[in-house]
């Protein structure tokens, strides 16, 4: 029967309860019956499709049931970290790490207030009729304020995009130099020069290339609001002028009444009127939890959670059992379900720490060339047009300045970056690990805190129970099957009642399945000892509410069947009654204190005594600092007459309330979940790597900080507390959830500035409070998790780890996913991974050093000796296009493939030691040392053949043109040009030699480890005789053939690079103090 609440008969509740079962039986045929009514349930599966297999999938829609329960419970837990005093920073300093849009929304559902309205409040605020619904008129006023319910498409930011991927980086001095070069060919050459025109060209193939590959890297976002207008209801039925009639959802309005009915699915968020007893929704599109939330329409205490709320029928969601009615009272962008869409739909914001490294990259580039190009302009203008008028008219000028834009831009940078990061996005997949954003490899780099779980990560997540205590007798587990006195006792068969009937596993096969590890670690405990089916059998649930995180409590009401009610109460203790029996499993901490007392042996009751108390709590102490989870079992009598099982949520704060007080202590079990094999040394090589690794877990603070000691996080005897931060040596700390919510932004400070950290007792609110706290005072944080309530935290983080196994929404919510199904080697992966981030970024180091010597410098100087000091440009611009373009190209890609050295690991994170990607040393290598070498001795040959033909250098220095009247001299110029390219390109192959490794010997790092370096020599010698040697291209390009003496010449001033080279690292080696070690970048 449907019952109706009016105004004067809405009470309101204490407690909001999130997740209540009833009566599991009842519970499965309402199931069947929604499904009978092809109502399609959402049960996430923790099973990866098998295109999340692929390297760097491209998506062409995600599943919105993965992605939105991510954003729908950061904002939550936003909203209870701010309830417990925990603000949100959003400061200028933090706007990367915070996202706005996630703040506005978390405002904006912290001020509604529908859940917690009086009914007739609402009623008249959208000025509407519980009984006849809006009128004809006021539906109109209503529509004209409110507008139509639908959700509006986000701007895609396709043009944004394209406009980045062509223009983004070098795009638009590549698309400038290429059209100007062409318009020098025509109309401003005179006569036409084709080598103007094929420059020109090439350009804009460089352009387009280099588009593609940013496209590569970049087309990595989810299509969700494809997917999201298929998930709102189209029709719904409503009462209007009090008639009952069915209206397409669009057409609702704020203050309309609806009618929900099984398989119903929500078409806007709703306050709850009336409701059948078993009302209840299917929240998983937003939660990702499969369990339906019991319904309501008792208004709740104002500042409960509105996400959390279970008298608000929410857009999108599904009425899976039961009957009732609602009044609308938000529709399109201002339900949840669609501002979680919009946010769900936004492209991550930011800069990742390596994209941010290569724009800064190309700002100092396009900064040279800008100063370059006003400093050639104003010459020009001051100077050279005025002295020497025929020496550089203005198309020449113009190519003068692309000459500049050439020379300085390393043109094959874009295609050597994405190279990398493809590369080594394979590799990653070779060793189990998906990466699912390109540029999370050189994340990687940066990584300086870990934050693990517990359970499952650092632990074999192979609980057992080792250890029990019943009544005041403890027992160790064995191997061997023993028969035991102490479970011979009505308390002992309490405890077994208890671990079997207060779970959610299932014994399959003698296997337990289902529930949560603990569930599944008592009751093969429960089975080893007695037959759980037997126990099941006895006894009849009427309600269960779930462990959850933040209570640490699971709750079972049951009462005897009635063919065997007798004996089922005096096996454990009691005598037959028309009661309910209370079965409580929590951790001690929680609820030892509400124990009153305890059951003997012989199945009477005592008063427990301050003394036993505190026995049962030293049990816990000492079980607790072995690594132990301790769980404790209670049960109570509870009257039929005090609830009322038609009412669920009441009845379930009711039995929150009794658990408060008066409960039966029956006994204890410490359950055992080892570390994994070798974790202290995996942890030992992420310290070396100056990673800071931190814990995060549930558990009591005693076996948490033991099993930390375990796996070599914990080192020191002396561990801090919150009340001495200001005194600890900020090495190790351990601190609780509880205390996290007092913590000002000083201790906070303080605390992440220590070295060992092991966090308890936390909640996933604080899970993501944690991550966002390292972030704001400039850690780059990796964060380890797999199930839903970890996805916000893994989201927030910089890198989100998850696994093959894990939930789909927390798959989703993460960047990398370890694959490996052995689970002993599953934290070795990350260990991989770390490894493969730091490769990316010391290969990206070696590929930008490669380029700019030869693709950059030595390529500038020949245009500033031709535009300042009047000298022909001893390299061409088609020269300096095939170096950057082919020769450099093949050359960087090749560097892609280096291996690791010996010291990768032993480096601290870029963060800790502010490494960049180009700094000083780095440019004062490749410029300053290689490059000044590169251009001395490109120069010396090029008019060392010049001398050879009879020609003097003072001929061309400072002639502005007059040499162009020496006869053939185009020829020699041509051959001089080549020569100076060759002198290059030679002197680059030994450059790749010693730049595969920054601080090993070559011999110490064979060459057989990247095989692919021999290949280079062929293909650049191949290049080079396409380019020098085919007469067709030497009449349109101006090459020439060149000597083979210079090919001899060049290999011996290559040699000399190997020699400086190999000699500046050993002397780094050797003397790491020196002033050669202090600038070796």
């Amino acid at each position: 029967m449907e019952s109706t609440y009016t105004e004067s008969t809405i009470s309101k509740l204490e407690d909001k309860e999130e997740t209540i079962k009833f009566d599991e039986s009842e519970l499965e045929e309402q199931l069947h019956r929604g499904r009978d009514k092809k109502r399609r349930l959402s049960f996430h599966s923790r099973h990866s499709s098998a295109s999340r297999h692929k390297i760097f999938p491209i998506r062409e829609s995600v599943d919105p049931g993965s992605v939105l329960p991510t954003v729908f419970r950061t904002i939550s837990h936003n909203i209870d970290i701010e309830k417990n005093h925990q603000p949100i920073d959003s400061s200028d300093d933090n706007d990367d790490k915070v996202n706005k849009a996630d703040a506005a929304a978390k405002t904006k559902f912290s001020n509604y207030s529908f859940n917690s309205d009086d009914i007739g409040d609402i009623v008249e605020k959208f000025k509407t009729d519980l009984t006849n619904g809006l009128s004809a008129s006021q539906y109109q006023e209503n529509l004209k304020t409110y507008g139509i319910n639908k959700q509006s498409k986000p701007p895609s930011g396709l043009l944004k995009r394209i406009f980045m991927y062509f223009f983004g980086g070098f795009g638009l001095l590549l698309l400038v130099g290429g059209v100007l070069c062409i318009i020098c060919w025509k109309p401003l050459g005179s006569p036409p020069a084709v080598a103007n025109l094929v420059l020109g060209v090439i350009l804009l193939v460089v352009f387009l290339i280099q588009a593609g590959f940013n496209f590569i890297q970049d087309y990595s976002s989810s299509k969700v609001m494809e997917s999201i207008h298929s998930l709102v209801a189209s029709e719904i039925m409503c009462i209007r002028d009090g008639q009952k009639i069915k209206i397409s959802s669009q057409d609702l309005v704020p203050g309309d009444i609806i009618i929900f009915a099984p398989g119903v699915k929500i078409p806007a968020d709703a306050r709850v009127i009336s409701n059948s007893p078993d009302l209840s929704f299917d929240r998983a599109i937003l939660t990702g939890e499969s369990k339906p939330i019991m319904a309501t329409s008792f208004s709740e205490e104002p500042g409960t959670n509105y996400l959390e709320s279970s008298c608000i029928a929410m857009q999108g969601t599904f009425c899976v059992n039961g009957t009732g009615r609602g009044i609308v009272v938000s529709t399109g962008d201002n339900t949840i379900f669609g501002s979680i869409a919009q946010l769900s739909s936004k492209p991550k914001t930011g800069l990742s720490p390596l994209q941010s490294e290569i724009i800064r990259f190309v700002a100092i580039i396009s900064c040279i060339i800008l100063f370059l190009v006003i400093l050639v302009i104003v010459v020009w203008c001051a100077w050279l047009h005025r002295d020497y008028p025929d020496w550089i008219n203005v198309a020449n000028l113009i190519i003068s300045i692309v000459s500049f834009a050439i020379a300085t831009i390393p043109e094959s940078l874009p295609v050597s970056i994405a190279f990398v990061l493809l590369l080594t996005a394979s590799k990653m997949k070779q060793h189990q690990i998906l990466v699912k954003s390109l540029h999370m490899c050189g994340t990687l780099a940066s990584c300086s805190v870990l934050c693990f779980d517990k359970t499952g990560t650092l632990t074999q997540n192979n609980m057992k129970v080792t250890l029990s205590c019943i009544g005041d007798k403890l027992h160790e587990e064995s191997e061997k099957d023993e028969n035991n006195d102490i479970f011979d006792s009505c308390a002992a068969t309490q405890v077994f009642t208890i671990g079997a009937l207060c779970n959610e596993a299932t014994i399959v096969n003698d296997t337990a399945l289902g529930g949560n590890a603990t569930d599944r670690a008592i009751l093969q405990f429960v089975e080893k000892n007695t037959s759980t089916e037997i126990l099941k059998a006895k006894w009849m649930k009427k309600l269960d509410i779930p462990f959850n995180s933040k209570d640490k409590y699971m709750i079972s009401l049951v009462e005897p069947v009635k063919t065997t009610a007798t004996s089922s109460w005096n096996e454990i203790g009691f005598e037959d009654n028309e009661n309910f029996l209370l079965l409580v499993k929590s951790a001690p901490d929680v609820l030892i204190d509400n124990c009153q007392f305890r059951m003997n042996e012989n199945g009477t009751l005592q008063p427990l005594t301050t003394d036993e108390i505190q026995y049962y709590k030293d049990i816990q102490r000492k079980w607790s600092s072995d690594g132990k989870r301790v769980i404790l079992f209670a049960s109570k009598m509870v009257s039929r007459q005090s609830l009322n099982l038609a009412d669920r949520i009441t009845s379930a704060n009711k039995l929150k309330e009794e658990i408060s007080y008066g409960l039966i202590f029956m006994g204890l079990v410490g359950i055992e979940d080892p570390p994994r094999k070798n974790i202290d040394h995996v942890i030992g090589i992420l310290r070396d790597a100056g990673i800071k690794i931190v814990m995060i877990t549930g558990d009591f603070e005693l076996t948490g900080v033991s099993i930390a000691k375990q796996c070599g996080i914990i080192t020191s005897e002396k561990i801090a507390k919150v009340n001495t931060l200001g005194d600890s040596d900020k090495n190790s700390i351990s601190v609780t959830g509880p205390e996290l919510n007092l913590l000002d932004e000083s201790q906070w400070e303080q605390l992440v500035a220590h070295n060992e950290l092991v966090f308890t007792r936390t909640t996933p609110e604080q899970k993501l409070l944690i991550v966002e706290k390292f972030q704001k005072y400039g850690q780059v944080v990796g964060m380890t998790g797999d199930g839903i309530n970890d996805a916000p935290a893994l989201k927030q983080s910089d890198i989100g780890i998850s696994i093959l196994d894990a939930s789909d929404i927390a798959k989703e919510a993460a960047d990398l996913i370890l694959m490996n199904s052995d689970a002993d080697q599953l934290f070795l992966s990350i260990v991989e991974a770390l490894k493969f981030g730091r490769l990316v970024f010391e290969n990206l180091k070696k590929t930008i050093c490669y380029l700019l010597p030869a693709g950059s410098y030595s390529e500038l100087w020949p245009v500033v000796m031709n535009v300042f000091f009047g000298m022909p440009q001893m390299l061409s611009s088609f020269l300096m296009i095939i170096i950057c373009c082919l020769t450099d190209c093949a050359g960087s890609i090749v560097l892609a493939y280096e291996g690791a050295e010996s010291n990768l690991l032993k480096k601290k994170p870029r963060v800790v030691t502010g490494e960049r990607l180009v700094n000083f040393k780095l440019l004062f290598h490749a410029y300053f040392c290689l490059g000044t070498f590169y251009t001395f001795t490109s120069f010396l040959v090029a008019f060392l053949n010049l001398t050879r033909r009879g020609l003097k250098f003072d001929q061309f220095s400072l002639s502005f043109g007059s040499y162009q009247d020496i006869p053939n001299v185009t020829n020699w110029l041509n051959m001089s040009s080549s020569i100076y390219f060759v002198n290059l390109i030679i002197l680059q192959m030994f450059n790749l030699l010693s730049l595969r490794t920054r601080h090993l010997s070559l011999f110490q790092h064979s060459i057989l480890k990247n095989k692919k370096v021999i290949f280079v020599v062929p293909f650049v010698l191949l290049v080079n005789f396409i380019i020098n040697y085919i007469p067709a291209i030497q009449r349109t390009m101006g090459t020439s053939q060149v000597p083979v003496e210079y090919y001899f010449i060049a290999v011996g001033f290559g040699l000399v690079v190997f020699t400086y080279d190999e000699l500046r690292k050993l002397i780094a080696r050797k003397y790491p103090n020196s002033f050669t070690a202090r600038i070796a970048w």
